[in-house]
């Protein structure tokens, strides 16, 4: 009888400096893009004042039109600041995690990963 091997499921292997290389890659990746809405967040809270500021009226403005005479609209700009403050602390977490595990992985290895291994990693989407 032949030797055969049976492989359960799809299993991909990469060595430690290509997952080092992957890790350091996603955590720069998620750094620069806190910095970049982290330097966008002053513009929007700026836009967001200007909006409230005018909110009142432009809801007063949008009432009195007949077609939206029964209008009770409203726009809460807090939330997209709140938003981006949000994403920001996401990419900064991100970032973290994967340089910890970048920092973390262990010397001339090959890591065995599964499909769900690889969405957490974000090599797959």
């Amino acid at each position: 009888m032949a030797n055969t091997t049976i492989v359960k499921g799809l299993r991909y292997h990469f060595t430690t400096e290509q997952l080092y290389a992957h890790m350091k890659n996603r955590s720069d990746y998620h750094e620069s893009r806190a910095n970049t809405k982290e330097t966008a967040l002053p513009e929007l809270r700026a836009a967001v004042d200007i909006v409230k500021a005018a909110g009142t009226t432009a809801a007063a403005n949008i009432a009195t039109m007949s077609k939206f005479s029964n209008s009770n609209y409203h726009f809460d700009a807090g939330d997209q600041v709140e938003q981006l403050e949000e994403d920001i602390k996401d990419h900064r977490n991100k970032a973290l995690v994967f340089r910890t595990l970048a920092d973390h992985l262990v010397d001339d290895a090959t890591y065995d990963l599964d499909e769900s291994e690889l969405r957490r990693l974000e090599i797959l989407k």
